[in-house]
């Protein structure tokens, strides 16, 4: 599942180990990620009052709780992933949220500002009729939508733009798209996929696999990096039983002109024997850092205000806080 042009990254600009973090006590009920966008981080989580928490930087203050869980009108069957499969932009200084709804196939918008100054829930539907079974999906605009979903009998990825309802099949799209696992193995196939905005460029980070796509739509860019020596193999992982399988990256956040990784290499969310690391490259795929963690994480974001990483653990519960002001100024400098 790689693109033609293939860097295999040996080593970072710089390596930092990151020590002395904070813990912050939050008030979360089965938190499984979260993200900070603008003075708010929002976990999305079980709890049954609400299945996204919002609090408020820098005192952490609980604002509220939103969404419900069940079959009504303006509630869904799981709780929506903050971090890695929601979409966030401001209107009129409102914050507001785009939901993909994938057990109605359909699309929401929340308006968080609204939602959280009125205490009520804000939400409308914005398009119904998705396509089915889709694993990965993005807003690109009002009109164009990036698609990903699981074929007939669960041995392909197919990855798509809908733009006025209109199915097209880009040429790299068309590419990645080849990969094929027997049946029962597609998640071996699984990504997630982040689109930014200023370069048009798609990052795609494998689960089980140990590189990263980025492409663009249109077909003008397209790599594959990898930070080991060698690619791995899909059907060489096949072969493999599955306890005996590696979790190669859990997270990716995208930022202006550039994206982190969450790379943990590790087998199982409880017995874990080796700490995460954090790698950092442009959005050209070259690599500008890597951070070393001090403990384990399955997510984590940026408070560039403030010049803080966050990280938290689902397992544990645990929110962490790291200083990296000077990071944060050399990764600037860099790019």
């Amino acid at each position: 599942m790689v693109l033609d042009q293939i860097v295999f990254v040996e080593s970072f600009p710089e390596e930092v180990t990151l020590e002395a973090p904070v813990m912050v006590n939050i008030d979360i009920f089965g938190g499984a990620d979260f993200v900070i966008r603008d003075s708010l981080v929002i976990f999305s989580t079980r709890d049954p009052n609400g299945i996204w928490a919002f609090f408020s930087f820098p005192d952490y203050e609980l604002l509220g709780r939103s969404l419900q869980s069940g079959n009504g009108p303006n509630e869904l069957l799981h709780t929506p992933m903050v971090g890695t499969s929601t979409l966030f932009y401001n209107k009129n200084e409102d914050l507001c949220a785009i939901i993909h709804d994938y057990q109605k196939n359909r699309v929401l918008v929340m308006n968080i500002g609204s939602s959280l100054v009125e205490n009520k829930l804000n939400i409308s539907v914005v398009k119904d009729s998705l396509p089915s079974n889709l694993s990965s999906f993005i807003m690109i605009d009002s009109v164009t939508f990036f698609c990903r979903t699981t074929n007939y009998n669960g041995t392909q990825k197919e990855r798509f733009l809908l733009e006025n309802n209109v199915k097209t099949i880009p040429i790299l799209f068309d590419k990645l798209n080849k990969s094929i696992v027997m049946p029962g193995e597609i998640n071996i196939l699984g990504a997630w996929i982040k689109f930014e905005t200023i370069s048009n460029r798609f990052v795609e980070v494998p689960m089980m696999l140990n590189y990263i796509n980025i492409y663009s739509a249109d077909g003008s860019f397209g790599k594959t990096i990898c930070t080991d020596k060698k690619l791995d193999i899909v059907s060489n992982i096949q072969q493999l039983d599955k306890p005996d399988r590696i979790d190669v990256h859990r997270d990716v956040r995208v930022y202006d002109n550039m994206f982190g990784v969450l790379r943990v290499d590790d087998k199982y969310y409880f017995n874990r024997v080796k700490l995460p690391t954090i790698q950092f490259f442009n959005m050209d795929g070259a690599p500008l850092i890597e951070l070393k963690l001090s403990h384990y994480a399955t997510s984590f974001d940026i408070n560039f205000r403030e010049g803080h990483l966050y990280t938290f653990d689902f397992v544990t519960e645990e929110f962490y806080r790291y200083d990296i002001h000077d990071i944060l100024k050399k990764i600037s400098f860099s790019l």
